[in-house]
């Protein structure tokens, strides 16, 4: 694959839930970016319209199916600034906070996320990159930016290991806080879990889409995706 960090884009006349909608006062469909393999884009977790945490990320796949980004260990990132996963949470739901520059550590970052979906799946691997285990993070369906996608994470997740024969919740605990904090209210936390109910129920209905991403490795000469 040739590797680009200049957009290119196409635009088509499609919005939320696969369909092309148009203002009928203006006269002029909505147009909406996809975005080209190889393409950097900016990929963010919002709040309330909010970026509480953005990354530069290499678009692998964007079809109207499947959405794939990837991003290397050493990408640089900004995040909120927050003391721990549940000062997160209470920094979140204040709707005031800095954000600082981090570098991603741990590996390579890859999100599988289907269309429409309010979850998406990471494999995890090694440092020598061989699959360990799938991470399926609950976070909001995607929406297409000028500059690429907006989410918002969920808190409750879920791990299942390489062969997907089980399955457990992670984070409950943190939902729990979650609303206890004001972030999440009893409505937000039962779509919360109707979502990762959805995400359990993938890992049995589709188990191709596991197998065709946990064989993908990305090119090792690409750079850290930069803006």
């Amino acid at each position: 694959m040739k590797v680009s960090n200049r957009p290119r884009r196409r635009a088509h006349a499609t919005v939320l839930g696969g369909r092309s909608t148009r203002n009928t006062n203006a006269g002029t469909y909505h147009l909406l970016m996809t975005w080209e393999p190889g393409d950097v884009v900016e990929y963010r977790h919002t709040k309330d319209g909010a970026v509480w945490w953005r990354t530069p990320a290499r678009v692998i796949e964007d079809r109207d199916d499947l959405t794939v980004l990837w991003w290397s260990a050493g990408t640089r990132y900004e995040r909120a600034v927050v003391t721990d996963r549940m000062d997160h949470l209470r920094v979140i739901a204040s709707g005031r906070w800095e954000l600082e520059a981090a570098e991603w550590m741990g590996g390579d970052a890859l999100h599988v996320i289907p269309a429409g979906a309010p979850f998406s799946l990471w494999p995890f691997r090694s440092p020598d990159h061989q699959l360990v285990g799938w991470y399926l993070n609950v976070q909001a369906p995607l929406v297409r930016t000028a500059m690429g996608f907006d989410t918002d994470d969920w808190t409750l997740d879920i791990l299942a290991p390489t062969d997907l024969s089980s399955w457990s919740f992670k984070d409950e605990d943190e939902l729990i806080e979650g609303e206890r904090v004001g972030l999440y209210d009893a409505d937000d936390v039962q779509r919360i879990r109707a979502a990762a109910e959805e995400a359990v129920t993938m890992i049995t209905a589709k188990p191709e889409l596991f197998a065709t991403w946990a064989a993908w490795q990305p090119d090792r000469a690409w750079p850290p995706p930069e803006l």
